[in-house]
This record gives C-alpha cells, sequence and structure tokens, in this order.
C-alpha cells in the first residue's frame, strides 16, 4: 500500500485534504511525489527519494514540502505481524522544530486513520 500510487491516492491526505496527485517510481535512489489538496484548490507538494525498501517489512524515504521549510526529512516506516495483525511503526526524524513536529504528527496520526480505514 506504501509502493502503490492508486493506493497512496486513497489515503495519503491528513484532515480535510484529498490527494490530488502521486507519481512515483519504488525502487531505492528514485523519487516519490504526492500533491495534496486543500478544500480550496491549493496544492501542497510533498516530495521525497526512497532510501531504504524491504518489502513487507521496511521503508525508509525522505519527507520534503512546505511543511519541512522545503528541507529533506527522513520517514521511516517499520510493518511487523502482531497479535494476527500487523503493527505498524513510523518514525518521522530531522523536523527542525517542536511545532514542525507536532505539525507532522497531528497530519500522520489522519493519514494513519485513512490508512486503517482502507484496509
Amino acid at each position: 500500500m506504501w509502493l502503490d500510487a492508486g493506493s497512496l491516492r486513497q489515503w495519503m491526505c491528513p484532515g480535510n485534504t484529498s490527494v490530488a496527485d502521486v507519481e512515483l517510481n519504488p525502487l531505492v535512489g528514485d523519487t516519490l511525489r504526492i500533491d495534496m489538496q486543500t478544500p480550496d484548490g491549493t496544492l501542497l507538494r510533498h516530495m521525497g527519494e526512497y532510501g531504504v525498501i524491504e518489502p513487507p517489512h521496511l521503508l525508509k524515504f525522505t519527507w520534503q514540502s512546505s511543511a519541512t521549510d522545503n528541507r529533506p526529512t527522513l520517514v521511516t516506516v517499520i510493518l511487523h505481524p502482531h497479535a494476527g495483525a500487523c503493527q505498524l511503526t513510523l518514525v518521522h526524524d530531522l523536523l527542525l522544530s517542536e511545532p514542525m513536529a507536532k505539525a507532522h504528527e497531528r497530519g500522520w496520526a489522519d493519514i494513519l486513520l485513512h490508512l486503517t480505514q482502507t484496509v
């Protein structure tokens, strides 16, 4: 679900945004772009590069947008079996300030909620 553009379009949207476009090539060293759209039509572009892809357990990619002051940050997604289901751990490193970290924490919480509703 993390490496498929069609899947990401369904759930990679925090708050009241929607996903307007996704482009990705899920190979280490290649890029991803996710454009989220606000209700007023503003596009929020998120870009990154895949650093580690080890299906089905580990994914690391950079994450860069206006919300990171256009500086690359690092997202790590770890998946592992837990009690007959799947446990996901998401860590977002290199955020520059506490307010930036809190905003991304809220955003990722919304995104993961959408993901669980999609599965």
